[in-house]
């Protein structure tokens, strides 16, 4: 169950960073900021499911 919701945060992971960077990219700093705390969050969420996956504690 892990494993799987780890393939899909590092996907979703990957897919934000390349939309922000195409964003940037193409000079469309629109929402941005917004769009940068959820890749934050979604970084955040991907470590606790390392951590998990490993077996250690936070």
């Amino acid at each position: 169950m892990i494993d799987k919701h780890y393939e899909k945060n590092l996907i979703a992971v990957k897919i934000m960073r390349h939309f922000i960077q195409q964003k940037i990219l193409n000079g469309d700093l629109s929402d941005v900021e917004h769009f940068i705390e959820l890749y934050h969050l979604k970084i955040k969420e991907l470590s606790m499911l390392i951590t998990l996956k490993n077996g250690s504690d936070f």
